[in-house]
């Protein structure tokens, strides 16, 4: 059989070879990545040529739990019908890192300036990031220790969203390592509230504040799959 992850697979993709086989066979895949759409044909290659069958399709493994780790985290949510990118045949969702950044951050690089990163929904996370970090430039700050994340050698890591962010403290517990007492319970969201504020939420009980960008507060960097 030969197998690829867009329609109609042909032996220059991955597959399996098996010699002097007639009628029913049996083949077995391997290597394939989890919760992701594969097409499949089977083939008989002969001094004539090479045939295909008729194609057949799957979704491997089904998604880990919240709290499970994946991909370089641990996952934190699952989009549901309604999210933006739901897709009801290949499961999406966040990945948060598995501890906060190893020390408390200001959210700008000293400069207060308006970045544009004011979008709050699921999936603007990654885009607040990197407007943060074009407008803000070089230094150590929230979104940049963030993007510079690379958990299981991913590259997207990002600052999460006022959304994302809610969707972590939510499933707090799950996931684990967030502070959850007392007066340093605060992580930065990549949401810009004004030019010297931006959102923070306290994980304690999901309470929003517009902070002022200079001060110190938690950071957990988000990806999505």
């Amino acid at each position: 059989v030969c197998w690829s992850t867009t329609p109609n697979p042909t032996t220059a993709d991955s597959k399996t070879i098996q010699s002097g086989t007639t009628g029913s066979f049996t083949s077995n895949i391997t290597g394939l990545t989890p919760i992701t759409l594969y097409y499949v044909r089977a083939y008989a290659t002969s001094a004539g040529g090479t045939g295909y069958g008729a194609q057949v399709s799957f979704t491997t493994a089904s998604l880990p739990q919240i709290g499970e780790f994946f991909q370089g985290g641990i996952i934190a949510y699952i989009l549901q019908p309604g999210d933006p990118g739901y897709d009801a045949n290949v499961p999406h969702g966040i990945i948060a890192a598995t501890a906060d950044y190893s020390v408390r951050i200001i959210w700008n690089n000293g400069s207060n300036i308006t970045t544009g990163a004011t979008a709050t929904a699921l999936g603007t996370g990654l885009s607040n990031t990197n407007a943060i970090i074009a407008a803000q430039g070089a230094g150590s700050y929230a979104a940049s220790v963030a993007r510079n994340h690379n958990g299981g050698g991913y590259t997207d890591w990002h600052l999460p969203s006022k959304n994302e962010l809610e969707k972590l403290i939510i499933n707090k517990n799950a996931i684990g390592g967030f502070v959850t007492s007392g007066s340093t319970a605060w992580y930065y969201s990549s949401s810009e509230s004004a030019s010297d504020k931006a959102w923070l939420i306290y994980a304690v009980d999901g309470t929003w504040y517009a902070n002022p960008k200079q001060e110190t507060w938690n950071v957990r960097p988000i990806r999505f799959f």
